[in-house]
């Protein structure tokens, strides 16, 4: 910590220290320190995009969500090829505001830049939002894609295909799905519905 202070101090233009040092914060479960030396980061270097995308995650975590929203816009505002602002963008709405058609439209725009991708956690964002607007089919087409990537991937990306395809009726392999999510021992937004899924099937 003394040595990143040392390094704000002698070069106060570079973002690199006080996102080091945000991050000591973030360890010690202090969001307000971290979210302030972050916000400064973002102001003396302007062209470093991590720092803000740290601060908006901060503002979700403490549920600020149109902040966080209004932070990432901006961002991808000034520097529209930073695919992890229009991912965590589109992640908070279709998880937070998924009822309010305006916002998910918002979602939808900035989400569909990762059609053509091979990223499975850029897939099932963009599969999320067309589900959470009623777009079933085209959900289930998008998120098969992700999960042929061979790979183990977070527990919330087994939920979401689990829910699809409960939707789609195919329970059997729905439940497979879901049961991966639950076992996991992470954290994940939709946890509880999982868990209600299961006893359904």
């Amino acid at each position: 910590a003394n040595a990143y202070d040392k390094a704000i101090e002698l070069q106060p233009k570079l973002g690199e220290p006080y996102i080091n040092r945000a991050k000591l914060y973030l360890n010690d479960k202090k969001l307000d320190e971290a979210y302030k030396l972050l916000i400064t980061a973002s102001r003396n270097d302007p062209s470093n995009y991590i720092a803000p995308i740290l601060a908006a995650d901060i503002l979700a975590k403490q549920e600020k969500y149109e902040d966080a929203i209004a932070m990432y816009e901006k961002m991808l505002a000034r520097n529209p090829d930073v695919h992890a602002a229009a991912n965590n963008m589109a992640d908070i709405i279709s998880n937070q505001f998924y009822d309010n058609s305006q916002m998910m439209e918002k979602a939808r725009l900035v989400a569909e830049r990762f059609i053509s991708s091979s990223n499975p956690l850029l897939l099932d964002t963009l599969a999320w939002v067309y589900y959470r607007q009623g777009k079933v089919q085209q959900a289930l087409t998008i998120i098969q894609r992700a999960m042929a990537v061979k790979t183990e991937l977070p527990a919330g990306v087994y939920y979401h295909y689990g829910k699809i395809l409960y939707d789609v009726g195919s329970k059997d392999a729905a439940k497979a799905e879901l049961q991966k999510a639950v076992d996991s021992k992470e954290e994940f937004e939709g946890k509880k519905d999982a868990e209600k899924l299961l006893k359904l099937i």
